[in-house]
C-alpha cells in the first residue's frame, strides 16, 4: 500500500508540475482574448487528457493526497467531459431546447464513463454544491430546508430589477481609481498582497476573473465605466474572486469561490462599508432575483422544473456553464455567514482577515467528503 501511494504521488507530482508550467500562460492568453472579444486559445492537452483524470482519481483514494487530487480534479474533470467528442458535437448544434437535452445526455454519458456518476452530480461534488442540490430535490414540492420557496417558471423569466442596468439620474459614474481604492481596502483588511492583480477594462466582454497563478497573479475584466448599479456589482464580484484567489494557492470549490465573490459584492448593500458612490438600494433585491434565477435554472437542469414556454432557447448559463447553478445558489447560503471582506473607515477592523479562514474551513469540509 505504501508503495502504491508513493507511485501515485510521483505521478501526481509530475502532472501537477507540468500543468503549473503550462496553465499560467494559457490562462493569461485566454484572459486577453476574452477582454478583446476574440476566440480564446484551446486548453493544453494535458488539462483534458483522460490519463490526467485517472491519476487524480487514484490520488483521491489516499487521505494525504486528497487536497491536491481534489484541486486537480476541479480543473481537469470538467475539461475532459467538454472535450469528449460527443459533447463537442452536441455543443456545436443550434441552441434549441431539444439540442440542449441532447447536450445534457452527452455530458452525462461522458461523466458516467469517466466517474460512474452523472454530470450534475459530479459537478455538484467538485463544486461543493451537493447540499444545495439535495435540498432542491427534496424541496421541489414544498420548498428547501432553508425556507426558500420551490423554484417556479417565473424565476427564470423575471426581468432585471428596475434601474439596475441604467445610470441613476442623480449620480455620476465612479472615477476610474475607485476600483483600485476598494481593492486596496479589501487587501488591507484580509492581509492579501495587492500587487498581484491586473485590472482590464473592456466594453465588449462580460466581467470575469482569471486566476493566472494561484496565490500570485490574477486578471479581472470589468466594465470601462461604472455608471450603473450592475456595473458596480460586477466589478466588486470579480474583485471578490481575485481576493480569494490571491489569498491562497488552493484551487477553491466553486461554491466557496462564488461565496467570497458574493460577500464582496454585498458591501454595496451597506453604505457605511464602501466609499461614496458604491451603495445602491437596488443591490439587495437584485441579489434576491439572482438567487431565484440560480435555483430556477438548477431545477431545470435536474428535471424538477420544465423550461417555461416563453424562454425560446436555453440561456448561456445552461449551455456554456453546465451544472453550475446549484453552486451559485449554495454560494449565497455560505455568503450569509462569511465575514465582511471590506470595510471603509473601520480602523479597528483593519488587517483582521476572517474571510479566507472561513472559506478554508468550508473548502476542507468539501474536500474531506469528496469521493469519485
Amino acid at each position: 500500500m505504501a508503495a502504491d501511494a508513493f507511485d501515485v504521488e510521483l505521478a501526481l507530482d509530475r502532472v501537477v508540475a507540468e500543468l503549473d508550467r503550462e496553465l499560467p500562460t494559457h490562462v493569461a492568453a485566454f484572459a486577453r482574448a476574452h477582454a478583446a472579444g476574440v476566440s480564446p486559445p484551446g486548453a493544453p492537452a494535458l488539462a483534458h487528457d483522460v490519463a490526467t483524470v485517472r491519476i487524480a482519481q487514484r490520488a483521491l483514494a489516499f487521505v494525504e493526497l486528497r487536497p491536491r487530487a481534489s484541486a486537480l480534479l476541479r480543473i481537469v474533470a470538467p475539461l475532459a467531459i467538454e472535450h469528449s467528442p460527443p459533447v463537442v458535437r452536441a455543443r456545436a448544434a443550434a441552441r434549441t431546447w431539444a439540442a440542449w437535452r441532447r447536450l445534457v445526455e452527452a455530458r452525462d454519458a461522458a461523466a458516467r464513463a469517466l466517474f460512474g456518476i452523472g454530470h450534475t452530480a459530479l459537478i455538484d461534488r467538485l463544486g461543493g454544491a451537493e447540499r444545495e442540490a439535495s435540498e432542491a430535490d427534496q424541496g421541489a414540492d414544498e420548498g428547501a430546508d432553508d425556507g426558500a420557496a420551490p423554484a417556479r417558471p417565473d424565476d427564470v423569466l423575471a426581468p432585471p430589477i428596475a434601474g439596475w442596468l441604467a445610470p441613476a439620474p442623480d449620480s455620476e459614474p465612479l472615477p476610474a481609481r475607485a476600483v483600485e481604492e476598494v481593492w486596496a481596502l479589501a487587501c488591507e483588511r484580509q492581509r492579501v498582497a495587492p500587487g498581484g492583480l491586473e485590472i482590464v477594462r473592456s466594453a465588449v466582454a462580460r466581467p470575469r476573473c482569471f486566476l493566472i497563478e494561484r496565490g500570485a497573479r490574477a486578471i479581472v475584466v470589468i466594465p470601462p465605466v461604472l455608471d450603473t448599479p450592475a456595473a458596480r456589482f460586477q466589478s466588486l464580484h470579480e474583485l471578490g474572486h481575485a481576493l480569494l484567489g490571491l489569498a491562497s494557492r488552493r484551487e477553491w470549490p466553486r461554491a466557496v469561490d462564488e461565496a467570497a465573490a458574493s460577500s464582496m459584492a454585498r458591501a454595496m448593500e451597506r453604505p457605511e462599508l464602501l466609499p461614496a458612490g458604491w451603495f445602491s438600494p437596488l443591490a439587495a433585491p437584485a441579489r434576491a432575483r439572482r438567487l431565484a434565477l440560480a435555483r430556477g435554472l438548477a431545477a431545470i437542469e435536474r428535471g424538477c422544473l420544465e423550461p417555461p414556454r416563453e424562454l425560446a432557447r436555453p440561456p448561456s448559463a445552461l449551455w456554456d456553464d453546465a451544472a453550475a447553478q446549484a453552486a451559485y445558489a449554495r454560494a449565497e447560503t455560505l455568503a450569509d455567514v462569511l465575514p465582511v471582506p471590506v470595510a471603509c473607515g473601520h480602523d479597528g477592523a483593519r488587517g483582521t482577515g476572517g474571510l479566507v479562514e472561513a472559506c478554508e474551513r468550508e473548502a476542507a469540509r468539501i474536500d474531506a467528503a469528496l469521493a469519485l
